[in-house]
């Protein structure tokens, strides 16, 4: 029977030499063996830490070993990084369980050859002080490998926001939220809904500018089995996503497209928001996601939701009210969500979005009615992504401007422009970009 630490090292090798999502390669792994749910937790946590503070945990590694992380096998390197978080960042686990399951794992998985080698890096590692590890960094990388970032992400966002605030985003980005659920209040009251929480011992408090949005800071568990859960009654979302959907401002008998919809929390949100009424015309280009669409309007009953498999920066569409452009982007406002952003994306691929992004918006916009409204949003901290494909998209399309007319909930995280922008280190929320274009005759 495999160990805990066993099972990590198989995700988290299968991470970087693949290359899947971490959220992906854990749900396979668990379909394909047999763990029981408090293994899964711990599984789960450990690996998305490992991946989390790899540049930081090689750091220690290299400055122990003298030898380029390179040069160190790839399930080797594994063992090491997760002992070395281990001895570094976990207050619960005895340095010498550490070091000694690392060595008997390099044993199992590496060979009896690595178990020297393995002792003495980890027992080196054990006796340093963290200002000396830090202090060793090569001034170029002393911000990025120690908070474990990209360097090119952390050059950019030094020019963005400056470099006295770069530091906290960098810190946010490495602080797992907490999830945050969105009533249905159609199907529950949130009054019922909070007597139900404190019954079953959840601790909620309240999202920020809303009154059914909850971040659940203890047993969001037992949220996510409740049988209520399965007929609709409240979904997991970011209250930053849903804002998106609030600066569409939904209204009864509305048509709306919803173009880069899935997996169809904002549709759902958007059918809420209607009373069930209009239609909403969810579509996204990959079929396997739309599934995941469907399978949620089938446990919310929500008739009023139609789906497709669209490309939305060809495909045609229905004349709607209303559209949505939740776009796909290299969704650096989420790291903390998903920390596998920070290895996956590179530069070049901020500049391919915006080509993307533009040619979606280029072809959607045909599709809104004369008066009617865009929201196009990102959960990209990137100004390219943002601004720059609204400015550029606005110079190809004289016949749309900028509508300021936000609701008055969302005016607390509007910009200059009249955008609605927030961060994970200002505002506690993931990193989300909305703004409204209006169509004019």
């Amino acid at each position: 029977m495999m160990t805990v630490r066993e099972h990590v090292l198989n995700i988290v090798h299968e991470f970087w030499t693949t290359q899947k999502r971490l959220k992906s390669i854990s749900e396979s792994y668990f379909i394909n063996n047999k763990v029981s749910d408090s293994d899964k937790r711990r599984i789960t946590v450990f690996s998305r830490e490992v991946v989390k503070w790899t540049y930081r945990l090689d750091v220690w590694i290299e400055h122990v070993s003298k030898r380029p992380i390179d040069k160190i096998k790839p399930r080797l390197l594994v063992i090491l990084e997760m002992a070395t978080y281990e001895l570094t960042m976990d207050d619960h686990t005895p340095s010498h369980a550490a070091i000694n399951s690392a060595v008997d794992l390099a044993n199992k998985r590496v060979g009896s050859f690595a178990k020297g080698f393995v002792n003495g890096i980890l027992r080196g590692i054990s006796r340093l002080d963290e200002n000396t590890v830090y202090d060793g960094i090569n001034p170029e990388n002393k911000v990025s490998h120690w908070h474990s970032y990209q360097n090119w992400m952390v050059k950019r966002w030094v020019d963005q926001f400056g470099q006295d605030e770069v530091k906290n985003i960098l810190t946010a980005g490495n602080k797992y939220p907490s999830l945050t659920v969105r009533i249905n209040t159609h199907k529950i009251s949130v009054d019922t809904f909070l007597e139900m929480c404190q019954n079953l011992e959840i601790l909620v408090k309240p999202s920020p500018q809303s009154q059914i949005f909850f971040d659940v800071q203890k047993n969001a568990g037992k949220l996510l089995r409740h049988e209520l859960f399965q007929t609709g009654a409240w979904s997991f979302q970011d209250r930053a996503a849903g804002m998106l959907v609030e600066l569409l401002d939904p209204q009864e008998n509305d048509i709306i497209l919803d173009v880069c919809a899935a997996p169809g929390t904002k549709s759902l949100y958007i059918a809420e928001q209607m009373n069930g009424t209009g239609t909403v015309f969810s579509s996204d280009a990959m079929e396997e996601r739309v599934t995941l669409g469907l399978n949620d309007v089938n446990r919310h009953g929500y008739k009023s939701i139609q789906w497709t498999t669209l490309d939305a920066t060809k495909a045609k569409f229905p004349e709607a009210d209303k559209i949505l452009i939740d776009a796909p982007c290299t969704g650096t406002g989420v790291i903390r969500r998903r920390p596998d952003i920070k290895w996956r994306r590179t530069e070049s691929e901020v500049s391919e979005m915006a080509d993307i992004q533009f040619a979606i918006l280029s072809n959607v916009c045909d599709y809104v009615k004369s008066d009617g409204i865009m929201v196009y949003g990102t959960c990209s901290l990137e100004i390219e992504e943002n601004m720059g494909v609204v400015n550029r998209f606005l110079e190809s399309r004289t016949d749309f401007s900028i509508d300021t007319a936000i609701p008055e909930a969302l005016k607390v995280w509007e910009n200059e422009i009249g955008a609605v922008e927030t961060f994970p280190h200002r505002h506690s929320l993931d990193g989300m970009f909305g703004i409204r274009l209006k169509k004019h005759d």
